[in-house]
């Protein structure tokens, strides 16, 4: 029987063509693999948010603050100290207008949460037979004036959900069919 020569495979590495591996494996670095990269998380643009109410305040300084935009010799930080002096030393019929301003301002920013709210509540769907149900346990905890937190209440819920009978979970379901039937027609 003839003996067969087997190779040792370190030595195999050190040969030429092991070499140029090796140190090809050696210039990248372990963690500048091909992986992957995850998407950066979405943040929510500020032109996607409702705008938000202007104080009656900003809306005196934006006044001031333009009609003297180039005065001379003034930094902006003593700008705006003389602005805010200014302001305090105003009577409340001086500053009527700029308060009207503002509530006008307030108005059509709770307007624009409202319809925000709205518009998101339609994007999200029906609620579920279950989550229908989760409302009315939440609605009768808050009636009955005792305090119980998200994961309590929801523990509880689903508790009474698994024990209920079949005929009530029925009537839900139907519930829950309806506002799918209105959101679909809401939709289009």
């Amino acid at each position: 029987m003839r003996s067969q020569i087997v190779e040792d495979p370190v030595k195999t590495l050190s040969s030429s063509s092991g070499a140029a591996y090796a140190s090809k494996a050696k210039a990248e670095p372990p963690y500048k693999t091909d992986k992957p990269k995850r998407a950066p998380k979405k943040k929510a643009d500020a032109a996607d948010k409702p705008a938000r109410a202007v104080s009656a305040y900003a809306f005196f300084v934006k006044e001031q603050a333009s009609a003297r935009k180039g005065e001379a010799g003034l930094k902006a930080s003593e700008l705006m100290k003389k602005i805010a002096g200014e302001w305090k030393a105003l009577q409340e019929h001086e500053k009527a207008p700029y308060n009207q301003a503002a509530a006008e301002s307030k108005a059509a920013s709770a307007a624009a949460r409202a319809a925000d709210k709205t518009a998101k509540q339609a994007a999200r769907g029906p609620p579920s037979a279950y989550n229908i149900f989760c409302g009315e346990v939440a609605a009768e905890f808050r009636n009955a004036q005792q305090p119980m937190k998200g994961p309590d209440l929801l523990r509880t819920a689903a508790a009474r959900w698994k024990e209920m009978p079949a005929a009530d979970k029925e009537r839900r379901k139907e519930a829950a069919e309806a506002a799918k039937a209105a959101w679909k027609a809401q939709q289009q």
